[in-house]
Formats: C-alpha cells, structure tokens, sequence
C-alpha cells in the first residue's frame, strides 16, 4: 500500500493478529479482501490510498520485436515487465519503481514474496535493457533466469547505463534445468 503519494508506505503482514500498527495491512485470501490498522478512518487519515496487484505489470511472454519507451512504471506487487521466451526485447528510458512485495503463489510455504524491476525468464535472447532508473524494488532490478527440465539457452542480453537504488539487488542472474546454457549476459 502506498499513501499520500508515496510519502508513506504500508507494511505487509502474514497474520490479522500482526496488525498492531498505523499502516500495517493484510490481505485475507479466503475472502478477497484487504485489512489495515489505523487509528481512525484510513480515507480521512491518508489523503491519497493506492493498493498494488500482485501481478506483472507488463507480462511479456512468448513476445518479440517490442520497444518499451519513456514509460514511468509504478506499484505492482510481481514484476514490473515480466515474461519468459521473448526476444528482440528493448527497454529504454523508463523509471521502474515501487515494484513487488507479493505472494509467489505456490511457492514455498505461501509466504514467500517476489518482485523484479525486469525479468527475462527461462528462454531469452537479444534484450537490451538501457537507461533506465529503477528504485523500490522489492527483489532484483534486472534479472535473469528461469527452471525448465528440458533446459533452455539464454543469450545476449544487455543491460547497460541503468540506475539502480533501493533494490535488494542490482543484477540477479540463475537459470535451472539438465541443459540450461545461458551466455553472453
């Protein structure tokens, strides 16, 4: 969650019981529905309530031959752009932020939380991520990687001339499978 436009932001918690603070909010998926603490009525203690998706913005699979240009991309609970087997990918001059934070549904124990700036799952080739600033990421603010048991190739892909800040990391990089072969990153 993010109020006032950005000038405060939500803590998520596993449990309603750990909703013991102003801000704090869970989300109850037996019912659909979002709770949060607040000392008073949260539409007239915030000015402004935005609630992020736990889904990509952009979900590029299985594209090719796209330019994503000067496009400011902001609050998404997964990724920003997201998608596996593309190509001829190119990104430029966009600000990613305020990405992540969801649940990796089954995954784990369920509580396992994810979010990338820009991933390029499993089969990728010739992507070019440049200038672009990303900030608030939950997980990586460029990654790649991907499982497949069958093996996949990974190959030129390019991030060059990017800014990244507040982001558990910059670059993630990993792939799984019997022949996974990922090169020239």
């Amino acid at each position: 969650m993010i109020f006032d436009n950005e000038a405060y932001y939500g803590k998520k918690v596993k449990n309603q019981a750990d909703l013991i603070s102003q801000g704090n909010f869970w989300y109850d998926r037996d019912n659909s529905t979002v709770k949060m603490y607040s000392a008073s009525n949260p539409a007239l203690f915030y000015s402004n309530i935005e609630i992020a998706l736990t889904q990509h913005i952009i979900n590029q699979g299985l594209k090719s031959y796209i330019i994503y240009e000067n496009i400011d991309l902001r609050y998404g609970g997964a990724h920003a752009i997201g998608g596996g087997n593309t190509h001829h990918i190119c990104i430029r001059d966009m600000n990613i932020s305020y990405i992540g934070g969801g649940y990796l549904p089954g995954f784990g124990d369920g509580f396992v939380r994810y979010g990338n700036g820009v991933e390029f799952w499993n089969a990728a080739h010739d992507n070019v991520v440049e200038r672009c600033t990303f900030g608030q990421i939950y997980d990586a603010a460029l990654t790649v990687q991907g499982i497949d048991s069958n093996g996949y190739e990974t190959y030129n892909i390019f991030f060059r001339n990017n800014i990244v800040s507040n982001s558990e990391y910059s670059y993630e990089l990993w792939g799984r499978g019997g022949k996974t072969f990922i090169h020239d990153v």
